[in-house]
């Protein structure tokens, strides 16, 4: 073979070569193809036609009268608050659990940020929202009712009448610290009453004595409870008029605490505007 021959032979080897390289590294260049995994689970949006009620710390102890459809959208103020099922059958929930949106700027341990929950009115009646924490900022501990929240939902044709609140206000202390015969501060023990406490009031088909007594049995105690719900209380232009309590032995010791108890949560029921001792 000629010299110029292989030199000819060479250089298209060469190239060839080059060539044959180049085309496989670009097949190796070729990014895979994207992989996808399944969609997200999002939570079932509401009709938009639905009316949305916005509920906060603001609404606490209190009675929200609503639609059948309306959405109730809770959030509370700190990731510290732990948000309780709704119980029954008027509220559903949208979310499949609370939302904790917590805020990255400020230091931990704070509870800063909030907690969201979205519920569904789907059916009339009435329902209770509640929420609990102990810790109320960094190293602080809640104090009175600061750890409690309640709101009562009364809906659809429920709620076309005042309806009476489904909790009670009763005191953590002893009565005898503020009622024992020397000390008869029922002034400062009317300041204790402030933790709030579920109960299952009567029905509305029932006499107004029997929903009175049923709101006085959940929020008196002692002797208190024993004598104030065998007495029919009645209501006349906001006023609610207690029995004459026959005197005993010790009376002005029960009565000191009885009378706060009695007062604070006859007031709290609608329509009734001022409590008389007959």
């Amino acid at each position: 073979m000629k010299k110029s021959t292989l030199v000819i032979t060479a250089v298209a080897l060469i190239i060839g070569g080059i060539g044959g390289g180049f085309i496989i590294h670009q097949y190796l260049r070729t990014p895979p193809a994207t992989k996808t995994g399944p969609s997200p689970i999002t939570a079932p949006t509401p009709a938009l036609s639905a009316s949305t009620v916005q509920v906060s710390e603001k609404d606490k102890d209190s009675t929200l009268r609503v639609e059948n459809g309306t959405v109730i959208d809770l959030v509370l103020s700190s990731t510290y608050w732990k948000i309780q099922p709704a119980a029954g059958v008027v509220l559903k929930p949208i979310l499949p659990e609370p939302i904790v949106t917590g805020v990255l700027s400020h230091p931990p341990g704070m509870g800063t940020g909030t907690v969201e929950m979205k519920y569904q009115v789907v059916q009339d009646g009435t329902a209770t929202i509640s929420a609990s924490r102990t810790t109320c900022g960094e190293a602080l501990r809640c104090t009175g009712t600061q750890g409690e929240f309640m709101v009562t939902i009364v809906a659809g044709a429920s709620g076309s009448a005042a309806a009476a609140p489904s909790t009670v206000l009763v005191s953590d202390e002893d009565t005898t610290k503020y009622c024992n015969g020397t000390v008869m501060d029922s002034d400062g023990y009317r300041k204790t009453i402030i933790k709030i406490q579920p109960f299952v009031p009567a029905p509305a088909s029932v006499s107004q004595a029997d929903r009175l007594r049923a709101v006085l049995a959940a929020s008196t105690t002692g002797m208190c409870k024993t004598i104030i719900t065998g007495l029919d209380v009645t209501v006349n232009d906001g006023a609610a008029h207690i029995p004459p309590i026959d005197g005993w032995a010790g009376v002005s010791i029960t009565m000191c605490s009885c009378k706060p108890q009695v007062e604070v949560n006859l007031l709290r029921q609608p329509g009734i505007t001022s409590v008389v001792w007959e």
